[in-house]
């Protein structure tokens, strides 16, 4: 994710007041804003954590699920691992994927990515999907 955040309620320190309480939020705002965006991180590393743990039986369900074609089902695990590959910090979660794939998916198997499916692939911009290359 990109961008910048901008805590717009540090500015309205010395504003005119319309709203009561609206300095005082404003300075309790400036003076925990350190701890916000600290627990905010570590939110973050837990969710991310929990995402982790909660992987493989996501990527089973997918698999498993038997309204989806195998090519439907293959684009599904594709579009998971591309949208964790976009984010900071989530090689691991890539590698569950990658590991399920070969595990469940393996190369020159019925179930295996297509050589046209990995071509089309190759073609996108964005991180490189290839998960039969060690």
């Amino acid at each position: 994710m990109t961008g910048i955040f901008a805590d717009w309620d540090l500015y309205l320190v010395g504003m005119p007041n319309k709203t009561t309480g609206r300095e005082e939020k404003a300075r309790f705002l400036a003076a925990t804003a350190l701890l916000r965006t600290r627990m905010a991180e570590q939110a973050h590393a837990e969710n991310l954590k929990a995402a982790q743990w909660d992987l493989p039986a996501l990527l089973q369900r997918i698999w498993s699920d038997s309204t989806q074609s195998p090519a439907e089902r293959r684009q599904l695990l594709l579009e998971l691992w591309r949208e964790y590959a976009e984010m900071a910090d989530n090689q691991i979660s890539c590698a569950i994927i990658i590991a399920y794939i070969r595990r469940h998916l393996p190369a020159g198997s019925p179930e295996a990515y297509t050589a046209g499916e990995l071509s089309r692939v190759r073609s996108d911009a964005g991180p490189r999907f290839d998960p039969y290359v060690p």
